[in-house]
Protein backbone atom coordinates (compact mmCIF):
# COMPACT_ATOMS: atom_id res chain seq x y z
CA UNK A 1 0.00 0.00 0.00
CA UNK A 2 1.47 3.45 -0.61
CA UNK A 3 1.63 5.92 2.07
CA UNK A 4 1.08 9.43 1.85
CA UNK A 5 2.02 12.79 4.24
CA UNK A 6 0.37 16.16 3.89
CA UNK A 7 1.61 19.06 5.96
CA UNK A 8 -0.18 22.37 5.83
CA UNK A 9 1.33 25.42 7.49
CA UNK A 10 0.20 29.09 8.87
CA UNK A 11 3.72 30.01 8.00
CA UNK A 12 6.64 28.36 5.84
CA UNK A 13 7.96 25.59 7.86
CA UNK A 14 10.87 23.10 6.69
CA UNK A 15 9.72 19.44 6.83
CA UNK A 16 13.36 17.91 7.51
CA UNK A 17 11.60 15.69 9.76
CA UNK A 18 9.30 14.65 7.13
CA UNK A 19 11.59 13.69 5.14
CA UNK A 20 14.00 11.74 7.46
CA UNK A 21 10.96 9.50 8.42
CA UNK A 22 10.03 9.03 4.51
CA UNK A 23 13.71 7.98 4.24
CA UNK A 24 13.22 5.35 6.74
CA UNK A 25 10.30 3.57 4.95
CA UNK A 26 11.94 1.56 2.73
CA UNK A 27 11.09 -2.38 2.81
CA UNK A 28 13.28 -5.28 3.17
CA UNK A 29 13.81 -7.34 -0.11
CA UNK A 30 10.78 -8.98 -1.41
CA UNK A 31 8.47 -6.13 -0.44
CA UNK A 32 9.76 -3.53 -2.40
CA UNK A 33 9.18 0.59 -2.49
CA UNK A 34 8.95 1.06 -5.87
CA UNK A 35 9.07 5.23 -5.66
CA UNK A 36 9.01 8.46 -3.62
CA UNK A 37 8.18 12.07 -4.15
CA UNK A 38 7.99 15.19 -2.32
CA UNK A 39 6.47 18.87 -3.89
CA UNK A 40 7.24 22.06 -1.71
CA UNK A 41 4.76 24.83 -1.89
CA UNK A 42 5.68 28.43 -0.68
CA UNK A 43 3.01 30.75 -1.72
CA UNK A 44 4.50 31.36 -4.90
CA UNK A 45 5.57 28.10 -6.86
CA UNK A 46 5.68 24.19 -6.32
CA UNK A 47 9.19 22.27 -6.01
CA UNK A 48 8.41 18.60 -6.84
CA UNK A 49 11.51 16.34 -5.93
CA UNK A 50 10.35 12.05 -7.26
CA UNK A 51 11.96 9.26 -8.35
CA UNK A 52 11.52 5.68 -8.70
CA UNK A 53 13.42 4.26 -6.49
CA UNK A 54 13.54 3.36 -2.82
CA UNK A 55 13.77 6.15 -0.78
CA UNK A 56 16.00 4.82 2.23
CA UNK A 57 18.40 4.51 -0.70
CA UNK A 58 18.07 7.65 -2.05
CA UNK A 59 21.01 10.42 -2.72
CA UNK A 60 18.44 12.67 -4.28
CA UNK A 61 16.30 12.58 -1.10
CA UNK A 62 19.42 13.39 1.05
CA UNK A 63 20.69 16.29 -0.92
CA UNK A 64 16.58 17.58 -1.22
CA UNK A 65 16.47 17.09 2.84
CA UNK A 66 20.20 19.21 2.79
CA UNK A 67 18.96 22.15 0.63
CA UNK A 68 15.11 22.25 1.26
CA UNK A 69 13.56 26.04 1.94
CA UNK A 70 10.89 26.58 3.74
CA UNK A 71 7.11 26.20 2.51
CA UNK A 72 3.65 26.68 3.69
CA UNK A 73 2.62 22.88 1.92
CA UNK A 74 3.97 19.40 1.49
CA UNK A 75 2.88 16.65 0.14
CA UNK A 76 5.02 13.04 -0.04
CA UNK A 77 4.20 9.96 -1.52
CA UNK A 78 5.96 6.20 -1.33
CA UNK A 79 4.81 4.31 -3.49
CA UNK A 80 4.28 0.45 -4.01
CA UNK A 81 3.30 -0.77 -7.15
CA UNK A 82 0.22 -2.19 -7.77
CA UNK A 83 -0.70 -0.97 -11.44
CA UNK A 84 1.66 0.29 -14.07
CA UNK A 85 5.31 0.34 -14.30
CA UNK A 86 7.90 1.13 -12.08
CA UNK A 87 9.00 4.56 -13.97
CA UNK A 88 9.34 8.66 -13.19
CA UNK A 89 5.75 8.97 -15.44
CA UNK A 90 4.11 6.79 -12.43
CA UNK A 91 5.86 8.17 -9.51
CA UNK A 92 3.74 10.76 -6.79
CA UNK A 93 3.09 13.40 -6.48
CA UNK A 94 2.24 15.11 -9.60
CA UNK A 95 2.28 18.85 -10.23
CA UNK A 96 1.13 20.96 -12.96
CA UNK A 97 0.13 25.12 -13.90
CA UNK A 98 -3.57 25.52 -14.25
CA UNK A 99 -4.21 28.85 -14.88
CA UNK A 100 -1.73 30.87 -13.27
CA UNK A 101 -1.06 28.64 -10.21
CA UNK A 102 0.45 25.63 -9.63
CA UNK A 103 -1.38 22.24 -8.72
CA UNK A 104 -0.46 19.25 -6.60
CA UNK A 105 -1.69 15.42 -6.76
CA UNK A 106 -1.06 12.04 -5.12
CA UNK A 107 -3.31 9.14 -4.03
CA UNK A 108 -3.06 6.00 -2.61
Amino acid sequence: MCELLGIAAAAPVTARFSLQRLARHGRVAGDPIDGWGVVLHDGRDARCYREPEPARRSAWLRFVERHQSPASILISHIRLATAGTVALRNTHPFVRELGGRMHSFAHS
